[in-house]
């Protein structure tokens, strides 16, 4: 087993060290950037909480991600998190992150550079720890810019109706492996070709010399954490937020969880500005030529005024009041293979709904069936049909060609009509089924793609449900939202299978635990086609179909 273990990097020479303790002793490690001269100058801070060593960082470097944010005025504090390399006591993730938030605020506005005004930026469990000082209700906390996060972050599969839950995440379990099995972080591929995979897991502990305490409340029987003990952060007293999405991000799912809870509060849907970017969770963006790993200085520069500028002009704005809020869009989208837009809402205004028909001879049309028919394929657990991407953290560094997948037998794909002007999808996309199979749980997996003249087939966006399948039933697949323009020539596609590995977990056809299961079986999934069943209802922007 090849185990690769990062330790803390060197501090910044451009960062003051400081220790901030809890109101349980903990001492969380600080670093504190300022700008030229504002070694007494009382200014707004923002406040960057994350589990990936601030002194280095994962998807940003984060000495450069924070002097960036110097360089526009601000005094920026990075921190890692309880239990995290250089900081103090158990490391147990999502937890501890309300009291500690609050506790950081509390040091920050006390010290001489602040002048007690605090805004939060970053991605992913960095985003997450924003969410979490929300719900701590501070009120020094003015403003917060989540991207590519959600306060359901990380968690088990949910139950979504009596017998229908989520599909789970691999990175669910292997999060906690990596991230959060101790002070440092240990990189390692799962050999999934080898059962079982809990097996390896074990080893993993053995080699490294103990075991992950976030790991154990997750698996076997996973725990529901009390992520926000002051209530959940919507029901906190709102403040402006700066919600970026990304349209391949695999944490899409949480993002607009969080967005419907958003529009559900009055308090909170006046004060929610919308970004949703052509990005994965890595930042990396569709049809740009930079797709680096170890990007140039140059390239990093350019990676950080796409992700930071927008957040910098929103702190302006409610941390600094240099501009009414009015200069903020209220929504900003990237229409893929188009051009950024912005509206006054989300959906946009002009955008309305089709239902398109599943058919029994695999078109996407506009009429449904004439009569009831079936379509099956074979559910093989020990040959999935495989993840698109290498890693699913960053698909738009492979941007793949989905092309294969759609000639596999395991997969059932209806194609539409090619397009004689530009189409424009803007807003949800849904799919709503009658499915049924011979074994115990069947993963109900759709596709929605872009098919180019030449065959290439692009994702424009998924969604997945997991069924016990006793007996016919009927789902709903919310497949997210789409902002994508497709060309004349082009046409759309939907698919069908039961297995997208190793991104999602898939279903051993015994009724096991995957995660620990040694015998397989093969089940023959079942979807019908009729007036209600084979439905994909997609949102249209200023287009017509044609």
């Amino acid at each position: 087993m090849n185990i690769v273990h990062v330790a803390p990097a060197p501090v910044s020479e451009h960062a003051l060290t400081a220790t901030v303790r809890t109101r349980d002793g903990v001492e969380l490690a600080t670093d504190v950037y300022l700008p030229e001269g504002a070694l007494t100058e009382p200014g707004p801070t923002i406040l960057v909480r994350l589990p990936y060593d601030k002194a280095a960082g994962s998807a940003f470097p984060m000495a450069e991600y924070a002097r960036y944010m110097t360089e526009r005025g601000y005094r920026v504090v990075l921190q890692d998190v309880r239990g995290k390399f250089r900081s103090g006591g158990a490391s147990v993730l999502f937890v501890h992150e309300v009291n500690d938030g609050f506790d950081t605020i509390d040091w920050v506005i006390n010290q001489s550079w602040s002048n007690g005004k605090v805004g939060m930026s970053g991605n992913s469990y960095y985003g997450y720890t924003q969410w979490a000082a929300v719900s701590s209700r501070h009120p020094a906390l003015r403003a917060i810019a989540p991207r590519v996060t959600g306060t359901m972050l990380g968690e088990p599969p949910r139950e979504l109706a009596p017998g229908v839950r989520e599909v789970e995440q691999s990175i669910i379990l292997r999060y906690p492996l990596t991230f959060f099995h101790s002070a440092d972080s240990y990189f390692w591929d799962m050999d999934w070709s080898e059962r079982p995979w809990t097996d390896q897991i074990e080893r993993f502990f053995d080699e490294v010399g103990g075991r992950s305490v976030s790991f154990d409340l997750f698996y076997p029987h996973p725990a529901r954490l009390q992520r926000f003990p002051d209530g959940s952060p919507f029901e906190a007293p709102a403040i402006p937020v700066l919600l970026t999405i990304g349209w391949w991000d695999n944490c899409a799912p949480w993002s607009w969880e969080d967005r419907r809870a958003l529009q559900q509060r009055s308090s909170w849907s006046a004060n929610e500005y919308l970004r949703i970017e052509a990005i994965d969770h890595y930042n990396f963006v569709f049809d740009h030529p930079d797709r680096s790993i170890e990007p140039t200085p140059v390239q990093m520069r350019e990676r950080l005024s796409r992700a930071l500028d927008p957040t910098l002009d929103f702190f302006d704005v409610f941390l600094r009041n240099g501009a009414p809020p009015t200069s903020i869009p209220r929504v900003t989208w990237d229409l893929v293979n188009g051009e950024r837009r912005t509206e006054a809402q989300w959906p946009p205004a002009s955008a309305t709904t089709r239902t398109l028909y599943c058919t029994a001879d695999g078109v996407l049309a506009e009429a449904p069936n004439a009569e009831e028919s079936r379509v099956t394929w074979v559910h093989d657990p020990l040959h999935p049909v495989p993840s698109a991407a290498g890693d699913p953290f960053r698909y738009l560094l492979d941007q793949p060609d989905e092309r294969e997948l759609l000639e596999r037998d395991d997969v059932v794909v209806w194609r539409g009509p090619a397009f004689t002007d530009d189409f424009v999808l803007a807003g949800p996309v849904s799919f709503s089924a009658a499915v049924q199979s011979d074994g115990p749980v069947m993963d109900v997996i759709v596709r929605l793609y872009d098919l180019a003249p030449g065959g290439a087939a692009t994702l424009i966006t998924r969604g997945q449900v997991s069924v016990e399948t006793a007996a016919l039933r009927h789902v709903e697949v919310d497949m997210l939202h789409a902002g994508y323009l497709v060309r004349p020539g082009h046409r759309l596609a939907v698919s069908v299978c039961s297995t997208d590995a190793p991104d999602f977990v898939p279903q051993p056809g015994t009724g096991e635990d995957p995660w620990t299961a040694t015998t397989f079986a093969s089940n023959t999934q079942t979807l019908v086609l009729s007036g209600d069943s084979g439905i994909l209802t997609v949102t249209i922007g200023e287009s017509t179909w044609k």
